[in-house]
């Protein structure tokens, strides 16, 4: 007995004791589980960081490039639709960049919580060692010290990313940059998965199948910059010649409409039917010399008044005025001046100071040429000036003879000149235009009559009477609507206490009263919207809406041509190439193809006009469904075509047929069910092989 009471006292004494190390030691465990799910959480933290720092480095990459082209189109052209998109193309690189750097900061945050953890962790492993540690602590404290070194190689690998990346950039542009970061932020990601599995050899394998990924990376990335290109350039280049067909055809149509109207004012000016050759013979002369044809019609009209009798003549003064201004260098403006000076010394028979001092003030000496023309010092000839003893058709006579000594010529050796080129190239621009707005106009021309006929009868009165009806009931709705706001606010004016309010006169008081009469507005705009008329126009629009959805839906083609052009526009690089490949040379059609072309329709394939010629296919992969009547396709040796009725019989699903083993099938033993099977599986191989049913 009394050594059952000694067993008994040491167990209350000691249990307690037992009971406390036993819960201490699930505390530490538990701790252990905690600080491995933490670690764990942070790891697979960190993992997204750097993949959402992956792409937003070559988010960033694109931005960058996006900024430069919107930067060299603004300089260009300075157009506010340029300038939008420059400061669009800004904010989103700003944006890029700040996103960055957060992300940058929460991945350094990660590392650092990570290994503070870890820390902690061994720490308290030191301060507290378990002499018999059990497998789990263990396998967590292997667990934490490879987290701590994956930790450590990721920030490592980070920062080398960032600084040998920048670099990279600098050097080799943003592909190289690409390239290089890739690499280092996957070998680092590697590196830390490989270090977390296998530290030392785990961790240059990873570092190495991560800086592959990051290669291959790089290369999709610098593909899709590739092919963003691309389909850049494609939407560029089509819209560019949709814009140049546009403005060619508005510009020619201003053109074609104002020659005709030139036309009319020249036959009042020279003569019924005269016009129209004219113009003809001022567009060659603005095609071989540097003056425009709106400046040849300017000084036209300045001549008619005095020699509009003689066409030929006013042709010839206009290119010896041309010669006389380019050679000193006067503008159009200019020369139409002077041909006002000589049309009126011409129609008035006065050689006037006036005239003449328009020739001396643009560098042409007519002075001089009036004095060697008659002989006269140049005081004598101011003198018969003033007398009027010099005639105005003398003088344009002696002044149109001498320029053409003194200056022929001058206009061609101008035209050779960039600015002459430049000004002969506008000039046949225009010639181009021309035509396209004069065809666009002939044609144009029938439809407004046509239209202006229909506006003028009978459908445009009833027209005018549902416009005057139509607007007069959306009049009567703005009045119902704005007398019951004056109404509502009338009622708030009269109130005593909006009266005692603006008596009062205080801040408070007076925002008291500026809130009663907008909440009395609004009141009257919520009861407007609520009558008959105002609900009518509600129920208006939207029976609009469902009558233009539904009538759109019953034909695709009524809506989708700008989704099917998007879609066109989306593809790149790819399908350009598949197009390349699949695309059947001519000499592939008129030769290998060429004996099964000659029956109608196909005859014709072979030929450069044949709408079938572009439109041959080969299906490498074969064609699912015919999609219509005499669709061509290159077919190859030892393909098969299924007529409709086989290819339906196909698609529900039909077996195979076998031509039957024998009348009767007797089975002796066992063997000869194997042999029948066997049998069934040669006839299926052989019908799936020859295709023969």
């Amino acid at each position: 007995m009394a050594e059952a009471s000694v067993v008994a006292t040491l167990r209350d004494a000691i249990s307690p004791e037992l009971i406390r190390m036993e819960q201490a030691n699930d505390n530490f465990n538990d701790s252990l589980d905690e600080t491995q799910r933490q670690a764990q959480q942070y790891s697979r933290r960190l993992s997204q960081l750097l993949e959402g720092q992956s792409r937003l480095q070559t988010s960033l990459s694109a931005a960058r490039r996006e900024l430069r082209e919107a930067e060299r189109a603004f300089r260009a052209t300075g157009d506010a639709m340029d300038e939008a998109r420059l400061e669009e193309a800004n904010e989103e690189y700003n944006r890029l960049a700040t996103t960055l750097s957060s992300v940058r900061q929460a991945a350094n945050d990660t590392r650092r919580a990570l290994y503070d953890l870890t820390e902690v962790e061994s720490r308290r492993n030191g301060n507290n060692p378990s002499p018999n540690p059990s497998p789990d602590s263990a396998a967590g404290d292997s667990l934490l010290s490879r987290l701590s070194a994956a930790g450590a190689t990721a920030l490592v690998g980070d920062l080398a990313s960032q600084a040998v990346g920048t670099l990279a950039t600098s050097l080799g542009g943003d592909t190289m940059g690409s390239y290089v970061s890739n690499a280092l932020s996957y070998a680092g990601m590697g590196a830390s998965i490989g270090t977390a599995i296998a530290p030392g050899i785990g961790t240059a394998i990873g570092a190495a199948l991560g800086g592959l990924g990051g290669l291959v990376a790089g290369t999709m990335e610098e593909y899709a910059n590739r092919d963003e290109a691309f389909k850049s350039y494609v939407q560029d280049s089509v819209n560019a010649i949709k814009e140049e067909r546009a403005s060619s055809i508005q510009n020619g149509s201003v053109l074609a409409a104002q020659r005709e109207q030139d036309a009319l004012a020249f036959d009042q000016l020279l003569g019924k039917g005269v016009g129209a050759s004219y113009l003809e013979d001022l567009r060659e002369l603005s095609a071989d010399t540097p003056m425009t044809y709106e400046g040849l019609t300017d000084m036209s009209r300045a001549l008619a008044t005095g020699f509009g009798d003689n066409p030929e003549r006013m042709l010839n003064l206009m290119e010896k005025l041309g010669d006389a201004g380019s050679a000193v260098g006067i503008d159009e403006s200019g020369m139409a001046e002077m041909a006002k000076s000589m049309s009126r010394m011409e129609s008035s028979g006065k050689a006037t100071l006036e005239y003449l001092n328009i020739f001396q003030e643009r560098g042409v000496d007519v002075i001089g040429i009036l004095s060697d023309g008659l002989g006269k010092t140049q005081g004598q000839i101011y003198d018969m000036i003033s007398k009027s003893e010099i005639g105005g058709v003398e003088a344009v006579q002696m002044i149109e003879n001498a320029l053409g000594d003194m200056y022929g010529g001058a206009m061609e050796q101008q035209s050779q000149t960039f600015a002459g080129l430049s000004s002969t190239l506008e000039d046949m621009q225009a010639e181009l235009d021309a035509a396209s707005g004069e065809g666009y106009n002939k044609i144009k021309t029938e439809g407004m009559k046509e239209e202006i006929a229909w506006m003028d009868g009978v459908y445009g009165d009833r027209m005018k009477e549902i416009n005057y009806a139509m607007g007069a009931w959306e009049a009567s709705l703005e009045n119902e609507k704005q007398k019951m706001i004056r109404d509502a606010l009338s009622h708030v004016l009269d109130d005593d206490d909006y009266k005692a309010l603006m008596a009062d006169g205080s801040d408070d008081a007076l925002a008291q009263a500026g809130e009663m009469l907008a909440a009395a507005k609004v009141q009257a705009i919520n009861e407007y919207n609520a009558t008959e008329g105002a609900q009518l126009m509600v129920q208006s629009e939207l029976s609009l809406i469902e009558t233009v959805r539904e009538n759109t839906a019953t034909n695709n083609a009524y809506w989708d041509a700008g989704y099917q052009l998007g879609e066109e526009f989306s593809k790149g690089r790819a399908a350009g190439m598949a197009s390349n490949l699949h695309a059947p040379s001519s000499a592939a059609i008129s030769g290998a193809a060429a004996p099964y072309l000659t029956a109608s329709p196909y005859a014709a394939i072979s030929g450069a006009s044949s709408p079938y010629a572009a439109n041959l296919k080969a299906h490498a992969y074969g064609l699912e469904r015919v999609p219509y009547d005499n669709y061509p396709a290159l077919l190859h040796e030892g393909e098969r075509v299924l007529t409709a009725a086989e290819a339906r019989s196909e698609s529900r699903g039909s077996a195979v047929q076998i031509a039957k083993l024998a009348d009767q099938i007797v089975v002796r033993e066992d063997a000869d069910i194997d042999r029948i099977a066997s049998a069934l599986v040669a006839k299926l191989q052989d019908a799936m092989l020859t295709g023969v049913p």
